[in-house]
């Protein structure tokens, strides 16, 4: 795993309505959405608030564009390889803060 900055892909975000985030979907996710849509709606119906259903297009709206831009991908495979070193006993390389938030463009 390297702990560089990597160049990073804009993917467009979904406007945050179901059919928007659902189109923006891998085909892959969009059963395990439309379940879980329809859950956060039937709870929001039985508590008259729609607090659900905002959390659920939020939380999947995000993870359309974390796979689109590939990130998701990134994040996986970097996960992998630091349980990899953690289940031989080596520490994961590390950089200082100031060092990863520069390369990532905020102002330090």
């Amino acid at each position: 795993m390297t702990a560089q900055p990597h160049d990073h892909e804009t993917a467009p975000v979904p406007e945050r309505t179901p059919k928007a985030v659902r189109a923006a979907l891998a085909p892959a996710d969009r059963e395990t959405f439309e379940e879980e849509f329809r859950a956060a709606m039937a709870t929001a119906a039985d508590d008259l608030d729609l607090a659900p259903v905002y959390t659920c297009l939020d939380y999947w709206r995000r993870l359309a564009v974390l796979k689109a831009s590939g990130a998701y991908d990134r994040i996986a495979r970097d996960a992998e390889q630091v349980s990899e070193q953690a289940a031989h006993g080596q520490p994961p390389p590390s950089r200082p803060w100031r060092e990863v938030l520069a390369g990532l463009g905020a102002d330090v």
